[in-house]
């Protein structure tokens, strides 16, 4: 088979799946991560060295059926995963192309044969690891017609930001590519969003699109700073999904989720806000039916269909808890649960301080019209994982201070939080990220018990 018929079955492929128990490098591995196709593999030869999960591939050890049918399973759920992973993919080979000197190489292992002389070493071995673009944790796709390479440009220079290391890393907070200019008057961000892969459809049957249209996301963002405690954009560009806005300092998580009152009412203004309707203000969350209740979301967590190659853990748990969150939901179904506007994502990253004390939001591209709670809830299971000894008796008078604000029962707002901290668990565990499972699980034991105890 010629190189053009072996590019063009890569073409047409989602995922390689190399299963060898043993392998001495792989060169179809090289082959299909340099066609820009993630790579299923057993931790052997050149994916011992080159596969990252979730970056570019999967690592499987021999003879784990059960697992290697789990990851499988994501690029089917989620097609357009191929395209995230294999950008990374593509990037790892060009990176090491570039920075491997095969002759040098060569040259010191003959001397240190011949002559047993220590050569200094080309490339240290994970140094290409971390060297290129984590494609899926900004959720960064480059397939017609989600995205277009313009797109992907930069305006201004990375720089340090404050509370973020870089605006690199605020561009993962944000989803969005963000740099930062100065000049002798002022400084601002450069914001421009793109089309992000929905992650919500490796662990959610019910999310109905595989992609957030950038469009539709950079409408969300703007539509966001008609609130008046949201940072106005000094210019805006739909046809670029671009806008600029002003730099203030972030607030650091530990004034965050410390400082409940101010939080919390910058919540409540937030979500009483007026906002114009100029997208509709369809959710983009994990699930598709925020624009109805408490209740309609955890319903439709309970009747989310289970794959046989999810962990057993998982769909255990899954099964075993749905008679207690039954009843939990029940309770509140009928609740008068006030409606506004939800802002959707944790506050880390999020929250700038201006002149006088006064605290405002990022531009946010996940706003939606619903049931309020979600906002606190999210907060209050942040607090949860941000301070792990923080007691049952303290989390219930950040509870109600703010059952007090929304004029809703402690439980109403608990039941919020548990939405939450199983919509995570069920995430961290299908993904397999063992410390977000654990943190999650310890979250909801302690849920439990406190709504228990109500």
């Amino acid at each position: 088979m010629n190189a053009e018929a072996i590019s063009g079955i890569y073409l047409k492929t989602l995922v390689l799946i190399a299963h060898s128990q043993y392998e001495a490098g792989g060169r179809v591995i090289i082959e299909a991560m340099s066609q820009k196709r993630p790579v299923i593999a057993t931790p052997v030869g050149f994916a011992s060295d080159l596969i990252r999960n979730w970056h570019n591939g999967f690592l499987v050890e021999y003879g784990d059926i059960d697992l290697l049918a789990m990851r499988m399973a994501h690029f089917i759920r989620q097609p357009i995963l191929s395209n995230a992973l294999g950008n990374a993919a593509k990037e790892t080979i060009s990176y090491i192309k570039q920075s491997w000197n095969y002759y040098e190489r060569i040259q010191d292992i003959y001397n240190k044969i011949i002559y047993n002389f220590q050569a200094p070493v080309t490339l240290k071995k994970d140094e290409y690891k971390t060297a290129n673009t984590d494609y899926f944790s900004l959720g960064m796709i480059s397939t017609y017609p989600y995205a277009y390479n313009r797109f992907f440009e930069n305006h201004g220079s990375y720089i340090e930001y404050p509370c973020a290391n870089s605006t690199e890393e605020l561009s993962l907070v944000h989803n969005a590519i963000i740099s930062q200019t100065d000049s002798q008057i002022s400084s601002y961000l450069h914001v421009r969003y793109y089309s992000e892969l929905n992650k919500a459809k490796l662990w959610n049957s019910f999310a109905d699109t595989e992609v957030h249209l950038g469009y539709i996301r950079y409408d969300k963002a703007l539509s966001s700073s008609f609130s008046q405690v949201v940072i106005k954009p000094i210019e805006v560009n739909k046809k670029e999904l671009y806008m600029r806005i002003p730099v203030l300092p972030l607030l650091e998580d530990c004034f965050i989720y410390s400082r409940h009152d101010i939080m919390i009412n910058l919540l409540y203004s937030f979500n009483s806000s007026n906002i114009p309707e100029i997208t509709g203000l369809k959710p983009v969350s994990y699930c598709s039916n925020n624009t109805l209740s408490l209740y309609a979301m955890f319903n439709e967590i309970l009747t989310q269909p289970l794959l046989h190659t999810w962990p057993q853990g998982l769909i255990a748990l899954h099964e075993n808890e749905k008679m207690f969150i039954r009843k939990v939901i029940t309770n509140v179904a009928y609740a008068n649960g006030l409606y506004g506007i939800n802002y959707g994502k944790s506050l880390t990253g999020r929250v700038a301080i201006q002149q006088n004390e006064i605290y405002l939001l990022m531009p946010c591209t996940d706003i939606y019209y619903g049931e309020m709670g979600y906002d606190i809830g999210l907060y209050l299971y942040d607090i949860l994982k941000y301070d792990e000894k923080l007691s049952s008796q303290t989390l219930l008078g950040i509870v109600n201070q703010a059952a007090n604000l929304y004029k809703q029962s402690p439980k109403y707002l608990l039941t919020w939080t548990l939405l939450v901290a199983f919509e995570r668990l069920m995430a961290s565990n299908v993904m397999l990220l063992e410390n977000e499972i654990k943190a999650n699980m310890r979250i909801w034991v302690m849920l439990k018990q406190i709504i228990c105890d109500q």
